[in-house]
This record gives structure tokens, C-alpha cells and sequence, in this order.
């Protein structure tokens, strides 16, 4: 910001006769100070002279800097009305912006429809044959809610699906394709290459015999060497340095590696050839084979999964995010090692159909790896609280459920120091360091500092306070469902298998409350849900509540889906299916030109408001205030403009027979420049050649990127200019940063100027001061030199 010299005022421009006024002022004032005769006012007379010299250099750098920064808010005004008017633009350049649909329905009571931008003008006759149901089971009924249904005792639900083209796969146990040599080393003494003799390996029975020839005595380049003379005769083989070991394997997994061994020269004493290790056939390595979800698949396809690993089993329920074998491995995998807890399992898809389970550690033999249509609900989860410590600060021997589930825990108590806390657990995974991580997160909130840390180890986890606060009395409640309707149905929905279950209260005399189940939709989505009550718990499902698909004809053709809600079936079209059609239902996707009128209109007041603002800031008789005139004699800003105009209101890049330029669309321009729009020859344009309005304005292009040079129309060309002309490089912003840069060097001009001017102020008012002095003392000799001569007269002449 320029420092004022001339007026206080800093909102207009500095003239150069009030530059002039300001400088003549200022000598005025230095005449002023000389003549004062005796008794110069010293300070006045050093300040005037240095506003002498001040003054007009400090008004000349204000001049510029004004300049400047009236220059900076002409370019930004210049550089907004762009914007808007690009942003403008922006909604027309894509041909995806023309598809506005309005649809029309026939039948609103059969179905609902709504178009997006990707969809297509034209008629469809629409017949709906039947909608998508889930099938409902209800069972038995019960005096209350809370009724006895097996004596108390707890049992088991057994949920079974029988889809169509769902295979739960083949397991086997591949040959081990793996072997290791424990521990080998050159020998201690004086290591050499040639410490070992003889190398052999015996892949499928084949013996394969060679003599090491590493290119350094160490276990890596005696790997390089073996791998590489193995692979001249297979070519699957690799060997790796794994903790000190050697470790053989195959790509091929078909392949059986027998036997390895090393043996060392007669003359070294000293050298380890290592323990062979080859695991038996049956072991870390486990596949499923022939798998694949149904006919219509679902992410439920496969209500449950187990495998033993280091005779173990683990229960999953799957929960893939796709019903294809990718997602299924991907959340094998990661249930796997969450229950595990550790990553040395993985799960990887096999060949078209299979998946290959895995461990990384060769001790652990994995085998029954097993997907099924059936799971076991169960009142009893089987799950086990543990004990508590000693101290009651901790809890030993944790256990989740037989089929492990977040919600196997119903509660967990703690007392820390005079607190008791009571929290319900929800961890994110049915592991004990998940478990303890939940209860930590929860005791921290619920305190509102980090105070308690709990720490999980394998089956335990243990409660510590940083302020040494006695912890005690720890413990954990299982999850238990009460032998009633009330504890079913919560059993049901906790073990979130695809169904959900709710009390239903039917008025019957003597037992109206039945639980009742509910399925997904889609004829695929059928169940069978039994119990092993004594008491004789059953589930029924009428003819109406069996599940069934959406069957419906577009223009004739048929299609069946599972869902009522179809976006597959028209292009860029959503049809929610409500109820069943006797005769045909209309479909009718019209082109709605209300909306794209809209924003070309738009274009113009944005067109408008650019060229406007370049008039006014070019104007050296503008009377806008703050913009007005800032960049007279500007050619950039000119040239810009005319480029615009050009681009925008000459012919386009891509024309039609009927349509060329803006102004076949009802474009026309003033002599003033000002544009306006000719609306009914814009409505006939619209709605008689909708198609060629599109391509004239995008070249049927959607997204085309800003470097292309592909033709794009007259809202695509324009708007790829002006994001260039706009850009951070661009001319105008270069323009801007450029005056910024120099008011920065002009304010280091009257930074510099202040100082100097300062220094110059006390340097004159130290000089006038010994002046002053100078003529005190000489005024005061001649007071006191008149008074002696006064004193001499007087006796002379007797006077």
C-alpha cells in the first residue's frame, strides 16, 4: 500500500497536480524557515529542508504503487466475470448435460420410474408379472413372548438354503511343492566356495543331481547358484534364504519336492550341510476346488465356513462385499487371521473356481477346509468368560463362541479405584486383542482421559492404570438367549446370516405370538429354518409368503430380477416395480428443453457481465467506482476480450447442416456489443433440431480433457480457452503477480527512503543546534560590547 504524502484519501488515483501542489507546498515552507531572521525556529528549518527532498520522491513511488494496485483490482475483476461466465459454460460444454429427461407413466400405482442423465428419449410399454417377495416363515405359536419352548434348556437352529447353481467345492490337500535344508553354513575357519561337493533334489520322483558352484561362500549366492542349475531342468523351481535356512519351492503346486540335500568336501570338517525338512503331504496347504455362487448370485450364497489349522477349528460366517471368489477370499482371509492372530494364513483364489489356504509357518497342517448353504444358530454360543486374575485385575482363559461372534460377550465389569464400570463389549472382530481394544476405547470415554490401558495376550487380556489406581474385580457375562420366543428371535438377528426375526401377534386364541422370519428377496434367497427343541419348535411358510423374483416385459422382452427396484433393464432408467400390471403401462422418456434453456440463457448474462466489466476497466471516462478505468491502455485485457468474442460468437468448431454459430440459435449482438437472446427462435431451434444444438455447442463430447485439441464445440472450445487464459500461467494472473512484485520493490524504495530521510533529519537538526549556539554566544558579545561602549561614551561625553 502506498504512503500518502499528498492526501489522506487513497481511494482514487494521485494526480500529477496534486504531486505538484504537494512539492510546491513543501519549498514554501523551507523559504518560510530561512526567512525568519534572528531566532530561527532550528527543527522547523531541518524538517522543512528534509520534506524538501522527501516529498517528491515519496509521492512519485506512491503514484506507481497506486497504479499498481488500481491495475491488480481491474485484472481481478476482469478474472471473476471469467469465472463466471467458464462456469457457465461449464454446464453446457458435456453432451451429458442435454440429457434431461422428463418421464411419463401410465400406471404410477404399478411401478415408479426416474430417468438420469445417461438415458434415452423414446416409448416403453411395461408389463409387471410379479414382484420380488422374501419369503416368510412363521413359527408355532406361544401363550406369551417369554413362553417356555424347550424346558429351559438351551438348543440349536439349523438355517439352510438350497440355491440353484451354488457349488460349496471339493476338498483336497495338494502335494507339498516346498522343502527346506535347516541351518546349512560354510565352514567357520576360512569359508570357501568349494565347501560343498555335491547338491541333490528330487522333484516328482526325478532326482536331480549337480555340484554348487556359488560365486561367494555365502548362504545367498549359494541359493543364486542352486536355483539357477536347478532351473535348467525345471523351471518352476526357486531357492530363497529364509532365517538361516534354505528353502526349496515350486510355482507349480502338482509338483512334490522329496528330498534335498548338501554334502560337504572330504577336506572341510567344519561346514554344516544342514537337516532336511520336507513336510508330509497333508499339511500347511489346503484347497477348495469347484466352487461358485449361485445362478442369481448373493453375497449370502454361503451361509458358514470352517478349517482346522495346528488342530484347531475355525468357524466363520462369510461376508464378502461381492459375490465372486475374489471378495470371498479377501474375507476368509481376513477373519482368518483376525481369529488366528497372527498373519501366517492366507487365502488366495486358485485357478477359475478353487481357493488355496495357506500358512506361512510349514508346521501348521491345515486340512477340512469346508463352505456350506447350512449354519447353526445357537442359544448357547459357547463361548467362555475366563477367570480373573489374582488381583482381580485382569482375566484369564477367554474363549468366543463355537461360531465366534462380536456379540458372544453381554457385558464386561470393572472397578477402578472407588468407580465401578459397566460397559457392553462390541468389538470390531471375535478376537480377544479386538475384544480388549473395545473395552479400552470404552472405559477411556466413559473416564474422559487415557488413563486405563487394557492389553490382550493370546487368551488374556489385563486392566493397567498410568495413575496407579487399584483395578480389581474384572469380569466378563456371555452372551445367552433365554429358551423363549423373545431369546430366539434376539439369537436370530445376532447372528446375522441374511434373515431377521420378529414377534408377531396374529389374535389366534391360546397362542398368539410367533416369530416369524424373514428372508431376502428373490426366489434364490429361499430357506428352511429347523430347531433341535424337544419341545417341538417348527416353521411353516404359506404359499403367499414363499419367495419369488420380479418378472416383468419391456417392448416384449422378458427380464427377472430379484429385486423390485431394476435399473438394468431401460438404459439410464430406474424402475421400482409396485404391484402387478393387467395391461401394458406406458413409459414415455420426452426431451425437457426448460432445463437447458435455462443455462444458456444464463450464458448470456454471464457473456454479458464479462464484456462489461473489460468496457468499464478500459474506460478512461468510466464512472464505476473501484474498477472503473484501472487498466486503461491495457492490451492484454483488449486481446483477451477479442479472442473470446471471436471463439465464442464466430462459427463453431463443430458445425451441423442446420446450425453454424450461436447465431442460428437466436444470438444477436447491439451496436454497443451487448448480446441478447432471440427466445422463440431458440425455442424452435430446441425443439426441431435438439441434436445438432448439441453437437454445435459440445461436438458430442462429454469430458474431454483441457490439454486435447479434439474439436469440442463452441462451450467446449471456449471453456478449454479460458481455463488456460486463466490459469495460474496464464496472462492475466501473470499480469497481477508482476505489479504485485514491483509494489513490493516500491515499498523497499520508501522503506529505504524513510531511513535515509530520517538519518538526514538529524544530521540538520545536530548542524542548526551548534548554529544556534554559535549565534547565541555571538549575539551575547555584542550586547555586552554595545554595553561597554554605552559605559564609555557616557563617561567621555559626560552623558
Amino acid at each position: 500500500m502506498a504512503t500518502s504524502s499528498v492526501s489522506s484519501s487513497t481511494s482514487t488515483a494521485v494526480t500529477a497536480a496534486e504531486i505538484q501542489a504537494a512539492n510546491k507546498s513543501a519549498a514554501q515552507k523551507l523559504l518560510t524557515s530561512l526567512n525568519a531572521g534572528s531566532g530561527v525556529d532550528t527543527a522547523s528549518l531541518a524538517q522543512n529542508l528534509v520534506d524538501a527532498e522527501r516529498i517528491p520522491k515519496e509521492n512519485a513511488i506512491n503514484a506507481k504503487i497506486t497504479k499498481n494496485e488500481n491495475k491488480i483490482s481491474g485484472l481481478s475483476s476482469v478474472m471473476f466475470m471469467m469465472n463466471e461466465f467458464k462456469t457457465r459454460l461449464a454446464d453446457l460444454k458435456d453432451k451429458t448435460s442435454y440429457n434431461s429427461l422428463t418421464a411419463s407413466n401410465s400406471n404410477s400405482t404399478a411401478l415408479n420410474v426416474t430417468a438420469t442423465n445417461s438415458a434415452v428419449a423414446g416409448t416403453y410399454n411395461v408389463n409387471v408379472s410379479s414382484l420380488a417377495k422374501p419369503q416368510r416363515s412363521v413359527s408355532s405359536g406361544y401363550a406369551a413372548s417369554s413362553s417356555v419352548v424347550n424346558g429351559g434348556q438351551p438348543f440349536n437352529l439349523t438355517l439352510s438354503s438350497s440355491k440353484a447353481g451354488v457349488a460349496t467345492g471339493t476338498t483336497a490337500n495338494p502335494l507339498t511343492s516346498v522343502a527346506k535344508l535347516v541351518a546349512p553354513s560354510f565352514g567357520a575357519s576360512a569359508p570357501q566356495t568349494t565347501d560343498f561337493s555335491n547338491f541333490s533334489i528330487t522333484i516328482n520322483g526325478s532326482p536331480i543331481s549337480l555340484t554348487p558352484a556359488p560365486a561367494t561362500a555365502d548362504l545367498s549366492a549359494l541359493a543364486a547358484d542352486l536355483q539357477s542349475q536347478i532351473r535348467a531342468t525345471d523351471s518352476t523351481i526357486s531357492v530363497s534364504v529364509d532365517s538361516g535356512n534354505l528353502v526349496f519351492s515350486s510355482t507349480d503346486l502338482s509338483k512334490r519336492i522329496s528330498a534335498v540335500s548338501l554334502t560337504a568336501d572330504a577336506a572341510v570338517t567344519d561346514a554344516a550341510t544342514g537337516t532336511q525338512q520336507v513336510p508330509p503331504a497333508a499339511t500347511f496347504m489346503a484347497s477348495l476346488s469347484d466352487i461358485s455362487f449361485g445362478s442369481s448370485p448373493s453375497v449370502t450364497d454361503f451361509k458358514s465356513f470352517s478349517i482346522v489349522v495346528g488342530g484347531k477349528q475355525f468357524n466363520i460366517t462369510p461376508n464378502p462385499a461381492t459375490a465372486d471368489l475374489s471378495a470371498l477370499a479377501e474375507d476368509l482371509q481376513k477373519q482368518l487371521r483376525a481369529q488366528d492372530g497372527t498373519d501366517e494364513l492366507s487365502v488366495t483364489v486358485s485357478g477359475m473356481s478353487g481357493l488355496q489356504f495357506q500358512s506361512s509357518n510349514y508346521n501348521r497342517k491345515i486340512t477340512a477346509p469346508t463352505l456350506s448353504q447350512s449354519a447353526v444358530i445357537r442359544l448357547d454360543t459357547g463361548a467362555d468368560v475366563g477367570s480373573p486374575t489374582a488381583t482381580g485385575s485382569g482375566i484369564t482363559g477367554i474363549k468366543f463362541g463355537t461360531t465366534p461372534q462380536v456379540t458372544d460377550f453381554k457385558s464386561f465389569t470393572v472397578k477402578i479405584g472407588d468407580s465401578v464400570r459397566t460397559i457392553i463389549p462390541a468389538p470390531d472382530a471375535p478376537t480377544v486383542s479386538a475384544l480388549a481394544a473395545d473395552i479400552q476405547k470404552r472405559l477411556r470415554i466413559l473416564d474422559g482421559n487415557d488413563d486405563v490401558t487394557v492389553t490382550a495376550n493370546g487368551s488374556d487380556i489385563a486392566i493397567t492404570s498410568k495413575s496407579n489406581k487399584v483395578i480389581a474385580n474384572a469380569g466378563l457375562s456371555r452372551t445367552t438367549y433365554t429358551d423363549s420366543p423373545d431369546g430366539i428371535i434376539a439369537a436370530i438377528n445376532d447372528a446375522n446370516r441374511g434373515v431377521k426375526a420378529e414377534l408377531v401377534n396374529d389374535g389366534s386364541a391360546g397362542s398368539p405370538y410367533k416369530i416369524m422370519v424373514t428372508g431376502q428377496s428373490g426366489a434364490s434367497e429361499a430357506f428352511t429354518l429347523t430347531s433341535s427343541a424337544a419341545g417341538g419348535l417348527s416353521f411353516g411358510t404359506s404359499a403367499e409368503n414363499q419367495a419369488s423374483d420380479a418378472v416383468l416385459s419391456v417392448n416384449g422382452v422378458q427380464y427377472t430380477r430379484k429385486s423390485n427396484s431394476l435399473s438394468d433393464v431401460i438404459s439410464g432408467v430406474t424402475l421400482e416395480l409396485r404391484s402387478t400390471t393387467s395391461t401394458a403401462a406406458t413409459v414415455a422418456l420426452t426431451q425437457d428443453t426448460s432445463a437447458i434453456k435455462e443455462k444458456i440463457t444464463a450464458l448470456v448474462t454471464a457473456y454479458n457481465d464479462f464484456d462489461n466489466i473489460v468496457k468499464e476497466t478500459t474506460d478512461p471516462k468510466s464512472t464505476l467506482d473501484t474498477y472503473g478505468k484501472t487498466l486503461v491502455g491495457d492490451p492484454t485485457v483488449k486481446m483477451i476480450r477479442l479472442q473470446i468474442r471471436s471463439m465464442f460468437l464466430g462459427q463453431s468448431s463443430t458445425s451441423t447442416t442446420a446450425l453454424t454459430s450461436l447465431g442460428d440459435l437466436g444470438f444477436k449482438t447491439d451496436q454497443k456489443g451487448v448480446l441478447s437472446l432471440d427466445e422463440t427462435k431458440l425455442d424452435g431451434m430446441l425443439k426441431n433440431n435438439y441434436s445438432d444444438v448439441v453437437k454445435l455447442m459440445t461436438g458430442n463430447q462429454s469430458n474431454i480433457s483441457s490439454v486435447s485439441t479434439q474439436p469440442a464445440g463452441i462451450a467446449g472450445d471456449t471453456f478449454r480457452r479460458l481455463n488456460k487464459l486463466l490459469a495460474n500461467d496464464g496472462p492475466l494472473q501473470s499480469k497481477s503477480d508482476n505489479a504485485t512484485t514491483e509494489n513490493t520493490k516500491y515499498n523497499t524504495q520508501l522503506d529505504k527512503l524513510k531511513s535515509r530521510m530520517e538519518s538526514l533529519l538529524y544530521r540538520y537538526t545536530r548542524q542548526f543546534s551548534q548554529m544556534e549556539s554559535l549565534v547565541g554566544s555571538v549575539n551575547s558579545q555584542k550586547t555586552s560590547l554595545k554595553s561597554t561602549f554605552d559605559g564609555m561614551m557616557s563617561m567621555y561625553s559626560s552623558k
